[in-house]
């Protein structure tokens, strides 16, 4: 029998019981609220609102951004964002796509962004514009195929390997992917901090 000790600081009206999760994956739950609830305010970032519905539509656009890019099921996809949308978007859209998010922390050095980058054999990268100069530098010693680049700032210049988010977005339809993800399929690989060694993905 399982003792849960803990339960005894519950609250009276807590459930303490088994916890039941649908299995579906990540994405399928923003989904969800997004058919049930499509205007209510998803995100809010510098005054600007994002509804549930424009959240879903933009999620699939960035996941058929994916794909045209290349991405195939089970590739890795770093985000290298701070709190912003396009980190909601590319996560999402990565996970749809059949990608597997790892997260990368934005005040990362190059040394770091390499290690990452080889330790889960990463394709593509998702960087924040003012960030890129750092990964630019990272990418020869990388596997890194394709860099999405998420303007804030503005004023990145592109490279060979480099496309805007929003261009991406723009040239991409809102149909479902047609990519076969279940509940089963990783999701992330999240990187340790590394303060007793080299960052490792769990």
């Amino acid at each position: 029998m399982v003792t849960r000790p803990w339960t005894r600081f519950y609250r009276p009206d807590a459930a303490a019981g088994e916890l039941t999760f649908p299995e579906v994956p990540v994405y399928r739950l923003m989904e969800e609220r997004a058919a049930a609830n499509p205007d209510l305010p998803a995100l809010g970032f510098f005054g600007q609102n994002l509804s549930y519905g424009e959240l879903a539509a933009q999620v699939n656009r960035m996941a058929n951004g994916f794909r045209s890019l290349g991405l195939k099921k089970g590739d890795r996809v770093m985000l290298m964002l701070p709190n912003c949308p396009a980190y909601v978007i590319a996560h999402y859209g990565a996970l749809k796509a059949g990608g597997i998010v790892a997260q990368v922390n934005p005040l990362y050095v190059e040394r770091e962004i390499i290690h990452i980058a080889n330790d889960c054999e990463a394709r593509f990268i998702v960087v924040l514009d003012m960030l890129y100069p750092k990964v630019k530098q990272a990418l020869p010693e990388t596997q890194i195929e394709r860099v999405v680049i998420a303007e804030l700032t503005g004023g990145a210049e592109l490279a060979p390997d480099a496309v805007f988010l929003k261009q991406l977005l723009a040239e991409q339809p809102e149909t479902e992917p047609a990519v076969d993800v279940n509940a089963h399929d990783v999701a992330v690989l999240q990187y340790t901090g590394g303060t007793t060694g080299l960052p490792k993905g769990a």
